[in-house]
């Protein structure tokens, strides 16, 4: 069974989220794109809307969500999840 984040775990990863950003903001575009790949990250440039389209397909070892969808034999585990979103830019 996973353990759970102390409160004191959980500030600690969101502190380093700004490490991650620093490094990511700074790192070549192909140092990026293999994070990106890692992580399992598809960005779209999308210019008539100046947005950038983001979608993640976070393994499903990772995210510990199981759940029957009526009418298939796969689970959502089985599947991975797929999240999807959009950011304007300035």
């Amino acid at each position: 069974m996973p353990r759970r984040l102390t409160e004191d775990d959980i500030r600690h990863l969101i502190g380093s989220l700004d490490d991650i950003h620093n490094s990511l903001r700074n790192a070549h575009h192909q140092d990026k794109s293999n994070v990106y790949r890692e992580l399992r990250l598809a960005l779209t440039y999308n210019p008539g809307q100046n947005k950038i389209s983001v979608e993640a397909k976070p393994d499903a070892d990772y995210c510990g969500v199981s759940v029957r969808v009526r009418g298939s034999t796969q689970t959502d585990t089985q599947r991975g999840l797929r999240l999807v979103g959009a950011i304007p830019l300035a």
